[in-house]
């Protein structure tokens, strides 16, 4: 063999390990791309994650104890206070008031009738 092709099968040869080398180094480039994207994605989710769960919790926290009959809101120890005011005084929120067919019915059953008589009448 001469001189020459042993140098050229040498250089090939080194070609070759160099070039493996750096087929290596870009798989792991590549690997470790992919485990920071997976380890950035995850973080992603668990920041949404926590953000729900604070926002649940103060949600929580903004829990109004109210009367489940008279629907008085209690806003400390022993003050009470009717819902239409507090929620103007933290919304500024005012009401006008009516009543429910329901409660109508319930409450005023004579003037109830007569209302829905009148609109049953068939008109000329």
């Amino acid at each position: 063999m001469s001189k020459a092709l042993v140098s050229e099968l040498l250089k090939k040869l080194d070609w070759e390990i160099r070039t493996n080398r750096l087929l290596a180094e870009l798989n792991n480039y590549l690997n470790l791309k992919d485990s920071l994207r997976t380890v950035m994605k995850h973080a992603v989710l668990n920041s949404l994650i926590y953000s729900k769960m604070q926002q649940a919790y103060e949600s929580l926290q903004k829990l109004t104890p109210i009367c489940s009959h008279c629907k008085n809101v209690n806003t400390s120890d022993d003050d009470w206070q009717s819902i239409e005011n507090y929620l103007y005084e933290h919304t500024g929120l005012e009401f006008s008031h009516t009543i429910c067919p329901q409660c109508m019915d319930k409450l005023y059953p004579e003037i109830a009738a007569k209302i829905k008589a009148k609109y049953r009448q068939p008109t000329n």
